[in-house]
């Protein structure tokens, strides 16, 4: 399901707390815990509509839980917020391959940048900077800094079924500087491209299929 945004479009958090978990899972969700990881807390979505998203700070652990173990994330009441973009650079587009190391969507293609919410870019008063978040995600997948944004209009919001994750998607458009790019931990593959010479079958990630169709 992918909604048009109002503007301006709002995301604020019930608190700057973040949620216990459960008595009744933190022990399976402990067990199923990565400690090579950090667990740094994230946004999760309680409500969303066109107009705004009212959302929660949750543990990342439980986000981690529910990618393991889908069938949690009812019973945990996880819901990500995540952020998507469609970065122009003229009439190039920036697209990553995804690599085989990440733990969804291994190896396939997506429209960069792409990544979680997290307690970083909560302000003061709960509300939560998205297009600083989208930012973020330029600058540490493509070391691309806000200096080289033109400017981010936020456009859909977009929800996920099979991951039960919520995307608030953008355009990013950038100045006529030079931005190369490169791969990272992230992405195998980094690059430009005309959106005309992309073919759009199963090896890219849903959502960068839909945003490509918009």
């Amino acid at each position: 399901m992918i909604v048009e945004l109002s503007s301006p479009y709002s995301v604020q958090l019930v608190s700057r707390q973040v949620r216990a978990i459960d008595p009744l899972y933190r022990e399976q969700v402990n067990a199923l815990w990565n400690p090579l990881l950090i667990n740094t807390p994230v946004v999760s979505v309680l409500s969303c509509d066109r107009e705004g998203i009212v959302g929660e700070l949750i543990e990342y652990k439980l986000c981690y839980a529910c990618s393991v173990l889908p069938s949690l994330s009812a019973k945990l009441s996880v819901a990500p917020l995540c952020v998507s973009g469609r970065t122009f650079w003229g009439d190039k587009l920036l697209i990553g391959r995804r690599s085989g190391c990440v733990s969804t969507y291994r190896n396939m293609w997506e429209l960069a940048p792409s990544g979680g919410v997290d307690i970083s870019c909560v302000c003061e008063d709960g509300s939560v900077d998205v297009e600083g978040a989208l930012l973020a995600e330029l600058e540490q997948e493509a070391a691309i800094g806000p200096e080289g944004v033109q400017s981010i209009t936020l456009k859909w919001v977009y929800y996920s079924q099979e991951d039960n994750t919520w995307d608030v998607c953008g355009d990013i458009v950038l100045t006529k500087d030079e931005h190369p790019v490169y791969a990272s931990d992230e992405y195998e593959t980094l690059v430009w491209k005309d959106p005309s010479q992309l073919d759009m079958d199963d090896t890219w990630v849903p959502l960068s299929r839909k945003l490509l169709q918009l």
